[in-house]
Formats: structure tokens, sequence, C-alpha cells
């Protein structure tokens, strides 16, 4: 079985991919306006979101399959709150936003297949 946490390692690696050939290597201050930022932004939520679970999961000591889908649900949700929350949101802040909710819903998915609850 796959080591939960370097299911997490792997996700947060290939958004930080992602960001890096979204942004060209910019400034991610320096994208809004220029054409790509929604994708640049989606990549930076998605990284940004995957940092702060890895944060989570050495804070809390969690090690085991069952208490990072937990972890990571619980993120999903609060990310998924803040963006309900905003009354009158920029396109980069919701590509940001979705961004993180994708690949927290992905990790999350994973996480629930390797415990055989797809």
């Amino acid at each position: 079985m796959q080591d939960p946490l370097d299911l997490l390692a792997q996700a947060r690696a290939r958004a930080e991919a992602d960001l890096t050939a979204a942004s060209g290597g910019a400034p991610l201050c320096r994208i809004d306006g220029r054409d790509g930022a929604a994708t640049v932004k989606h990549a930076e939520g998605r990284m940004a979101a995957l940092a702060e679970a890895q944060r989570a999961a050495r804070t809390h000591g969690v090690v085991d399959t069952v208490s990072l889908l937990a972890l990571v649900q619980s993120l999903l949700e609060a990310w998924q709150d803040a963006a309900d929350a905003s009354l009158d949101p920029g396109p980069s802040w919701v590509a940001y936003r979705q961004g993180g909710i994708t690949a927290l819903g992905d990790v999350s998915d994973e996480l629930s297949a390797l415990l055989g609850r797809r």
C-alpha cells in the first residue's frame, strides 16, 4: 500500500511543477491581468492547498491514511467555505480557490481509493 504522506508529497510536487510551467518562472505577484493568469492562479491554488495539507499533517503528527483523509476533507471544506463566503471575487481569486479545491478533492479521492472507499 502506498504511504499516504508520499501520495500527498507527490501531488504537491506535480502541482509545483505545473505552477512553474504555467507561470514560466515569472513572479506570481505580477501574473494578474496577463493572458493565462487564470491557469497560473489555479496552479498556485493547487500548490498552496497541498502545502497547507502537508504542514497540517506534520503539525498534527498525521501518519496514517484514515487520519490524513479526515484532515484533507476538513481542509477541503474550509477552502469551499472560503470560496462560498466571498461576495465579489475576481477571476484570479476564483481560479486560485478552485485550484485548491480541485487539488484537495483529488487527494481525498486518492486516499479514499487506498482505503477502498470509492
